[in-house]
């Protein structure tokens, strides 16, 4: 979903300029989420992880530094040597993906096509075209993507990562409530995406957590996004990450072990235990 929808045609595009003609105000949780996503990436890289997946990337187009950048931007400016690969199912976003982010590194900068609701197929196209090194940690984000699979869909895509990516991966997750802070907005939300016949399953932290399957979540579980305490009716965004579970985990040159603001972070993947660690 873009938080430019001028620049995408699409029914999400579609869909947010309904909402934002209806309730401008939903600009600020988006902005919130999409910090959450680069203060994690941005930590990761920091820490030595040098692949990243966004899964589900949509069109975002604001200015590096800017909450609306692409996650690219945070995480070569921290790991310049780093791959990132994007990957979406919309024909008409990927084709304003690669015209606006080929250019800062096209070396290291993939674009793909893929449907979340068929993980196997995301696999495939990964193992296939990614460029990735699949003996080495991957950091992936699934960041407001989920609402839009079913709860089969979603744990499937879930188990689907926990099984496939390598020891010492990282998967960063953020979900839209269900209303908890603001009923009213979340009700507007969906009256807007049900015009424009899009699928739209927000939940609550507690659903979001059950959807984990293999992944074992971080001591916050599921937090608001932003870090900081926001105004009331705001804080409908909210983020979780997990590990794999113990008897799956093992080390990887970019495990996080310090503690930051709201949001968790944490090493996944195949292999044998290590202790846990995690920021907030």
């Amino acid at each position: 979903m873009s938080p430019y929808p001028t620049l995408d045609p699409a029914p999400a595009g579609r869909a947010v300029d309904l909402l934002l003609s209806e309730d401008a105000g939903c600009v600020d949780p988006v902005r919130h989420g999409r910090e959450f996503l680069h203060h994690a990436v941005g930590l990761l890289a920091e820490r030595g992880l040098e692949q990243f997946l966004d899964l589900g990337c949509g069109l975002t187009t604001g200015a590096p530094g800017t909450a609306l950048a692409p996650i690219h931007s945070s995480v070569l400016a921290a790991q310049p040597g780093a791959r990132v690969v994007y990957l979406d199912h919309d024909p008409v976003v990927m084709v304003h993906a690669r015209a606006l982010l080929d250019a800062p590194a096209p070396a290291r900068i993939r674009h793909l096509r893929a449907d979340l609701a068929a993980p196997g197929a995301v696999l495939a196209t990964l193992r296939e075209q990614a460029g990735l090194d699949w003996e080495s940690p991957v950091a992936t984000v699934l960041g407001d993507v989920l609402h839009e699979l079913s709860d089969p869909q979603a744990r499937s895509l879930l188990a689907a990562l926990h099984q496939e990516l390598p020891a010492g991966s990282v998967l960063v997750l953020g979900h839209r409530t269900a209303g908890t802070h603001n009923p009213g907005r979340a009700a507007r939300v969906a009256a807007c995406w049900a015009r424009a016949d899009l699928p739209w399953h927000p939940r609550t932290p507690a659903a979001v957590i059950a959807l984990r399957g293999g992944w074992e979540r971080q001591a916050l579980g599921a937090e608001p996004t932003g870090g900081v305490p926001r105004r009331a009716g705001t804080r409908w965004w909210r983020s979780a990450a997990w590990r794999a579970s113990p008897s799956r985990t093992t080390a990887g040159p970019g495990r996080p072990s310090s503690r930051r603001r709201r949001g968790g972070v944490g090493p996944g993947g195949r292999g044998p235990p290590v202790r846990p660690a995690s920021i907030a």
